[in-house]
């Protein structure tokens, strides 16, 4: 049994310990930039006292990764099958 904390169930962590192999980031996909997309509790500290502010995060990120499309699939047949998707 893998000991993980909470968030790390859901990070390229998870992916990594459980089976082995390296999941890039969205970023890293569709802009060659190893800049994450910080998940609601990292970019707000407080964001279930602050809803509304949350929200706007959450849309913004959503707007970004809708925004981020064309440029995700124009790279993507170039990622497919390379090292990186591979056992480190």
């Amino acid at each position: 049994m893998i000991s993980l904390s909470p968030w790390e169930w859901v990070t390229e962590r998870f992916i990594e310990k459980q089976f082995g192999l390296i999941a890039p980031l969205f970023q890293e996909i569709a802009f060659d930039k190893e800049v994450p997309i910080l998940d609601l509790h990292e970019a707000l500290s407080d964001w279930e006292r602050n809803i509304t502010e949350a929200r706007a995060y959450v849309a913004q990120v959503i707007e970004h990764i809708w925004e981020s499309m064309p440029a995700l699939m124009a790279r993507l047949p170039r990622i497919q099958g390379t090292p990186r998707s591979f056992k480190p």
